[in-house]
């Protein structure tokens, strides 16, 4: 297990922690791995966040299987789990919290290709306004998902499309879509009211085609500010980004998220 552990990316002393946690637990929690790999991962609800963390390192053997019956490189499968690192950094590194979206790179339904992650995505949400969209409801895309940690540089992003399209075309033939999607704050349409047009967000927003918008700001706020405050006034100003936001929301301006597309044939 100790390679799987290498590939999480911990910091060092949940690492160490978790080491030990493992020796003193390892029957438990390679039990609790098999029971996620055949009914589902719905057995970790009520489990502490190092447990949930372990079962999850654990599943990666069934995860690598997975891979090489694809064909999928080792590397990706490495990258794609140094997610579980980065959502134990925003635990405090007290273990594992947000299980249920780590389950999805898990059972290689997910993965990270360059800068960018992808998901398979079957468009069946209510809220989407498909009359907007060049593709109808139910249809099969791929979810584009925009990892923290790194900078958000056009030239890597575009680079990761490019990747991707061949990474399907050649390890997922079977899975036929026409068009990768996103929807986040990132893509908002009123961004450019407080970001410099060469900021690397708006210039990530270039590379799709902006179709419709949501105007609920929770997610934008949690992943600028950290939390809402119900005083505007005191969000941080520490980032640029901060500074811009804030000044914005006082002066009456929303923040929200908007829902974009790519076409596979622009790639």
């Amino acid at each position: 297990m100790e390679k799987y552990i290498k590939f999480a990316g911990l910091d060092a002393d949940l690492e160490n922690r978790l080491i030990q946690y493992i020796s003193s637990h390892e029957k438990k929690i390679n039990s609790l791995a098999e029971k996620c790999k055949k009914h589902g991962f719905s057995c970790l609800a009520r489990r502490n966040d190092m447990m949930r963390l372990a079962v999850c390192i654990a599943y990666i053997k069934y995860t690598e299987e997975d891979y090489k019956q694809l064909g999928i490189d080792e590397s990706i499968l490495k990258e794609t789990m140094s997610d579980i690192g980065i959502w134990c950094k925003n635990n405090d590194n007290k273990g594992l919290k947000n299980y249920p979206w780590i389950q999805n790179h898990l059972k290689a339904e997910l993965f990270k290709i360059g800068r960018l992650q992808y998901q398979l995505f079957k468009c069946t949400y209510v809220t989407f306004y498909y009359s907007k969209l060049p593709f109808k409801k139910g249809e099969q895309t791929v979810f584009i998902h925009i990892p923290q940690g790194e900078p958000l540089l056009l030239s890597d992003c575009k680079d990761s499309l490019k990747m991707a399209k061949d990474f399907f075309a050649t390890h997922l033939p079977a899975y036929k879509f026409n068009y990768f999607v996103c929807k986040s704050w990132l893509l908002y349409k009123d961004n450019h009211l407080f970001m410099k047009p060469s900021s690397n967000i708006l210039q990530f927003q270039t590379l799709f085609e902006i179709a419709f918008t949501d105007h609920t700001d929770s997610y934008a706020i949690e992943r600028i500010f950290g939390k809402k405050q119900f005083n505007k006034k005191r969000y941080a100003e520490t980032t640029s980004l901060q500074k811009g936001a804030k000044e914005y929301m006082i002066s009456g301006g929303k923040l929200g998220e908007s829902f974009g597309y790519i076409p596979l044939s622009k790639i």
